[in-house]
C-alpha cells in the first residue's frame, strides 16, 4: 500500500515551467532569431557586395578618362588609390581584347580573354565568387567605354570573400550571445517570478500542511499570493474548519453514545432490581401480615395466668420489627413500580408542604428545625402529587437523619427559574463525600449502619423525578450539609397558580 506521506514521482513545478514554458519559447525564438539573423546575413553580404560595386563605379570615371587620353600613369594612380581602401583586394584593368593593361594586388588569373572580350563588347556587369591566390574572393566587373561608346575594356575589383564571412561570424556570435543572455535574463525573471509568485505561497501552504499533518489543527493557512492560491488557501482552511466540526459532531455524538448505553444499562438494571424487589416485597408482604396479625391476638389475651409480663415485651417487639420490615417491602414497592399514576395539575407549595408535614414526626423525634421558604401558591405542575411528595418525603427524611442525634437545622424551598420549577432540601450535616456522590442514586447503597436503612429512598427519588422527566442534583449546601435540588420541566399548556390568584 503506498505511503500517503510520500512525495509523489513526478517534476516539480519549476521543472514543468522551464520545459513546457520556457523551453518551447526558446525554441521558438531561436528559430525566429536564426531566421532573422539568415535574413541580415544576406543584408549584410548585399551590403558588402554593393561598397564593391560602388568602389568600382568611382574608378570608373577617372580610368575611361585617363584611358582616352591615354595616360598611363594616372591609371596607376587610379588603380593605387583604390587599393588603400582596405575592403578592396585586388584592381585590374583588361583591354577590348581580354589582355591584361594594368594591375594591383591580387586579380582573377585564368579569365578567358574571350569571356572578357564578350563583357567589354556587350556591356555587362557581373559580380560572383571564385578563388585567387588559394583565396576566396568576391570580384565586380564593370565595362569602360569612352564618351562615344566605344568599349575601352573592362575593370575588375575583388575583395576577399573573408572580409564577408568574418562579418557573418560576428553577427552570428553576437546574435547567439545576446539570444543566450536574453533567455538567461528571461529564465531568470521567470525563475525568480515563480519562486516569489507561486513557489514561495506554495512552500507556505506546504508547511501549513505539514503542521496540519503533525497535529496542530488549531494552525490555518495564510491566504496571501495571487487569488488562485488564496482561493486555494482559504479552501484549505474551510475544510479544516469542517473537518473539526465533523470531529466535534462525532466526538459528541460518541459521548451521547456512550451515555445512551450507559443510561440504558443503568435502566436495565433498574428494571431488573426493580422487579426483583416487586417480587419480594410481595412474598414478604403475606407472611408478614400474619406474623403481625398473631402477635396482635396474643397480645389481647395477656394478662394470662403463669404468663410473665416479658412475652408481652417480646410480642410488642416482634411486631415493632414487623412494622419495619413492611416499611422495607413499602420502599421495595415504591422502587419496582416504576411508571407513575395519575397526572393531574398541582400546586408546587402544597404538595412540599405536604411532604414536610409527613416528615414532622421524624424531626421533632430528633430536634431538627425545618425551615420553609418559597411562593404560595407559587407554580403549578402537572404530575402525580402522591409520588412526587413521597419523593420529596424522602430528601427530607434523609436530611433529618443527617443531622444526627443533637438536633440540627433542614431548610426546604422551591420557586422557579428559567422555564424549570425547582424544589430544594438542604440540611447541616457532615454533607456527602466527593468519593461517593456519583452511587448515591443507586439502589441498595447506605452509608449508614447496618440495620438503620435499605438504600433505597434516593434511588426512588431518581425513579419518580426521572419518570416526570425532571432530574436530581446533589452539592454542597450553604449551612455545612447536603443540599438536594429537583428540577421539573414546565410542560405546555401548564398554569401558574400564582398568576391565576393574582
Amino acid at each position: 500500500m503506498p505511503d500517503s506521506t510520500s512525495t509523489p514521482r513526478s517534476t516539480s513545478l519549476r521543472t514543468s515551467l522551464v520545459l513546457r514554458i520556457l523551453l518551447p519559447l526558446a525554441v521558438v525564438v531561436s528559430a525566429a532569431a536564426v531566421l532573422a539573423v539568415m535574413g541580415l546575413e544576406r543584408e549584410v553580404e548585399a551590403r558588402m557586395q554593393d561598397e564593391v560595386e560602388l568602389v568600382a563605379r568611382a574608378l570608373r570615371l577617372p580610368l575611361t578618362h585617363a584611358m582616352e587620353l591615354d595616360r598611363p600613369g594616372t591609371v596607376d594612380r587610379a588603380l593605387r588609390s583604390a587599393l588603400e581602401i582596405r575592403r578592396v583586394y585586388g584592381v585590374n584593368v583588361y583591354g577590348p581584347e581580354g589582355e591584361d593593361i594594368a594591375s594591383f594586388g591580387e586579380g582573377w588569373p585564368g579569365e578567358p580573354p574571350e569571356r572578357l572580350t564578350e563583357m567589354a563588347a556587350e556591356g555587362q556587369r557581373l559580380g560572383e565568387y571564385g578563388s585567387a591566390g588559394g583565396r576566396r574572393v568576391y570580384s565586380y566587373f564593370i565595362p569602360l567605354a569612352d564618351s562615344w561608346g566605344r568599349s575601352l575594356g573592362v575593370l575588375q575589383v575583388t575583395r576577399r570573400r573573408r572580409d564577408i564571412d568574418d562579418s557573418i561570424q560576428r553577427i552570428r556570435r553576437q546574435s547567439a550571445g545576446l539570444l543566450f543572455l536574453g533567455f538567461a535574463a528571461v529564465g531568470v525573471l521567470i525563475l525568480r517570478g515563480h519562486h516569489r509568485v507561486i513557489g514561495g505561497p506554495l512552500d507556505r501552504l506546504r508547511e501549513s500542511m505539514a503542521r496540519v499533518r503533525q497535529g496542530d489543527r488549531d494552525h490555518r493557512a495564510g491566504d496571501g499570493g495571487p487569488r488562485e492560491l488564496a482561493e486555494v488557501a482559504v479552501a484549505f482552511n474551510a475544510m479544516l474548519t469542517a473537518m473539526e466540526g465533523a470531529e466535534s459532531e462525532l466526538a459528541a455524538r460518541r459521548r451521547d453514545e456512550v451515555e445512551l448505553r450507559r443510561k440504558l444499562a443503568h435502566a436495565e438494571k433498574l428494571a431488573a432490581v426493580g422487579e426483583l424487589a416487586s417480587g419480594v416485597a410481595h412474598e414478604l408482604g403475606s407472611p408478614l401480615s400474619v406474623i403481625d396479625g398473631r402477635a396482635q391476638r396474643m397480645l389481647r389475651r395477656l394478662p394470662h395466668p403463669g404468663v410473665g409480663p416479658s412475652l408481652g415485651d417480646g410480642l410488642g417487639a416482634i411486631r415493632g420489627q414487623v412494622r419495619r420490615m413492611e416499611g422495607i417491602v413499602r420502599q421495595l414497592l415504591d422502587f419496582g413500580r416504576g411508571e407513575t399514576g395519575t397526572r393531574i395539575p398541582t400546586p408546587v407549595a402544597g404538595m412540599v408542604l405536604r411532604a414536610v408535614s409527613a416528615a414532622a414526626p421524624e424531626a421533632e423525634e430528633r430536634d431538627v428545625r425545618i425551615r420553609t421558604r418559597g411562593p404560595r401558591p407559587g407554580p403549578s405542575l402537572t404530575l402525580d402529587a402522591r409520588r412526587m411528595e413521597e419523593a420529596v418525603t424522602n430528601l427530607v427524611r434523609n436530611a433529618c437523619q443527617a443531622c444526627g442525634s443533637q438536633g440540627g437545622e433542614v431548610r426546604v424551598g422551591w420557586d422557579e427559574q428559567e422555564g424549570e420549577v425547582r424544589i430544594e432540601v438542604e440540611d447541616d450535616g457532615p454533607g456527602i463525600p466527593p468519593e461517593i456522590g456519583s452511587r448515591i442514586f443507586e439502589p441498595f447503597f447506605t452509608t449508614k449502619p447496618t440495620g438503620q436503612g435499605t438504600g433505597l429512598g434516593l434511588a426512588v427519588v431518581h425513579g419518580i423525578v426521572d419518570a416526570h422527566g425532571g432530574r436530581v442534583e446533589v452539592d454542597r449546601s450553604p449551612l455545612g450539609g447536603a443540599r438536594f435540588r429537583i428540577l421539573l420541566p414546565r410542560a405546555a399548556g401548564e398554569s401558574d397558580a400564582g398568576a391565576r390568584d393574582g
